[in-house]
């Protein structure tokens, strides 16, 4: 794998995104002068996301790559990006309250009919993207959202990041562990996650969110230092191509994958070795 190809995978989309996205915010807002040309050239920006996300998905040589790469996935954050900026608000309440229930069905179509069959990135994403946005602009404003504002409610959204990041290195350390997916194993894992993510918004994100320093302290602590240790490491798989001294040449499969050497199962492979 390329270097660029390991940097992708180490710095999730994200990442990627709140790194990029505010200095190129502030071009464009230089560049194009007021806000209605601003708003026109992010819509444009999310519009050419969402069309690369469904030609590359639907490209075979290219649809692994098109869940990965910024480009594909920019227009999924866009979409809130382009609330922030444009204040947008609808006035008429019950035009205000027919959009946040098509938002909220939205959300649920997308939670039934989607599955890993679906085509993704590309314009299926649109449909859960459009849904958060809608509930976003109108919820605030509708009694219909009551429910969105119980303390429950707000605290999970409180977690939410802290929830992302801790979800999946659960799930697949638990599924290292034990391959069984019963309700128990399930129920096991949220609460692990819940239990981790709480500890990680009490103690690391809510003091670093109250920290008063100076923009080049801030920069050099949080962007400069982190990104230059993340570098460092990803130049140093790629020189060692991926570290191979980890494992032995061969390695016994217990699992059916989908690609490569990993397509039998309970066989003898060799690292690297091509498909059948």
């Amino acid at each position: 794998m390329s270097l660029v190809g390991q940097f992708y995978i180490i710095v999730n989309i994200e990442e990627q995104f709140y790194f990029i996205w505010p200095i190129t915010l502030l071009a464009l807002y230089r560049l194009f002068k007021g806000k209605n040309a601003l708003i026109s050239i992010m819509l444009v920006i999310t519009t050419a996301s969402f069309f690369l996300a469904s030609i590359m998905s639907l490209t075979p040589s290219l649809s692994n790559w098109s869940y990965f790469i910024l480009p594909t996935r920019a227009g999924e954050l866009l979409i809130g990006a382009l609330l922030a900026v444009s204040g947008w608000q609808i006035a008429n309440q019950r035009t205000n309250d027919a959009l946040l229930i098509i938002g909220l069905a939205l959300i649920g179509i997308s939670f039934f009919a989607l599955n890993k069959s679906s085509i993704f990135p590309g314009y299926n994403a649109l449909w859960p993207c459009i849904g958060a946005g809608l509930v976003i602009l109108t919820g605030r404003n509708s009694p219909y959202a009551k429910v969105l504002k119980l303390k429950p409610v707000v605290f999970i959204g409180l977690l939410s990041y802290s929830l992302y990041l801790w979800h999946w290195p659960i799930l697949v350390f638990m599924r290292y562990i034990d391959s069984s997916t019963n309700l128990n194993w399930y129920l096991l894992a949220a609460g692990l996650t819940f239990f981790l993510s709480y500890l990680s918004w009490r103690f690391i994100e809510k003091p670093v969110r109250n920290l008063r320093f100076g923009f080049w302290k801030m920069s050099s602590l949080f962007l400069i230092i982190p990104s230059a240790l993340i570098l460092l490491i990803s130049l140093t798989i790629f020189f060692n191509k991926g570290l191979p001294q980890r494992f032995d040449m061969t390695t016994e499969i217990d699992s059916i994958e989908s690609i490569g050497c990993h397509s039998k199962p309970r066989r003898l492979c060799r690292l690297n070795e091509a498909p059948n």
